[in-house]
């Protein structure tokens, strides 16, 4: 089977696990995020599509996103859609121009984020296909890194393992109220993200981050895996998921945000 078979493969399961728009969902909030596939710039056998993440600034304040792994988006602001919401989210953080250069493809099952009794988060994945290559340049107060994964890293295992949240944590010397925490997050399920050339992946913020260190720190948990599960199971790329079920009996989803 050559690679754009296998391409057009994955791509037309995706199309067909958002075919049924899902249901909105109300919130004292809204988030929007892209999840954005392409066809890779060097082919390979086995990853006939690339999937786009970033790793987030790392948050002397201590923002709740500091050092993870994601995809690209934000909040929704009065007034906006959805669409406008996540393509001006992509260009401020990114420089990603989604209206010109994708296509989009569709939106996942959303999910909700209870944030304490009185608030809660929706927060919404729209699916694109990008069409014409877009350079990234990231911002670096939102951004320490972004690139491009071979989606066959989420239909294998054997790139799924515990996360070690607490060194990631420590390393970027973060002195808040997350950082004490962080070692609660250790153990769950995770992905290591892996890049298949050099122009997959860019450090944003050379300062603070080099190539290696970047590479290491793209590990995929939490949230962001369960909208990436959602995808898979939805689109029959996985039978079934990444273990994000043997997190320790104290998660709450809303740990993160």
């Amino acid at each position: 089977m050559d690679n754009d078979h296998l391409y057009n493969k994955q791509l037309q399961a995706l199309e067909r696990s958002v075919k049924i728009r899902p249901k909105r969902i109300k919130g004292t909030r809204r988030s929007v995020v892209a999840c954005i596939v392409r066809k890779p710039k060097v082919k390979h056998e086995k990853a006939p599509l690339d999937m786009f993440f970033i790793l987030r600034a790392s948050d002397p304040n201590g923002s709740r996103w500091s050092g993870q792994v994601g995809f690209p988006g934000g909040h929704v602001e009065d007034g906006e859609t959805d669409t406008d919401a996540v393509c001006r989210e992509c260009e401020e953080e990114v420089n990603f121009h989604l209206k010109k250069s994708s296509r989009f493809i569709g939106e996942t099952r959303p999910r909700v984020v209870q944030r304490n009794v009185n608030e809660s988060l929706v927060v919404c994945c729209h699916l694109y296909e990008m069409l014409e290559n877009e350079i990234p340049s990231g911002q670096v107060s939102e951004v320490g890194a972004c690139g491009w994964t071979p989606m066959t890293v989420l239909t294998d295992d054997k790139y799924a393992g515990p996360l070690n949240w607490s060194k990631f944590r420590n390393n970027t010397n973060e002195d808040n109220n997350n950082t004490s925490m962080s070692s609660m997050w250790d153990n769950f399920p995770s992905v290591q993200l892996i890049f298949q050339n050099k122009d997959d992946l860019l450090v944003v913020d050379q300062k603070h981050l080099t190539m290696e260190q970047a590479k290491e720190r793209f590990k995929l948990w939490g949230l962001t895996l369960r909208i990436v599960n959602d995808i898979m199971l939805d689109s029959k790329l996985r039978d079934t998921p990444i273990d994000v079920h043997a997190a320790p009996s104290t998660y709450k989803e809303n740990s993160q945000l």
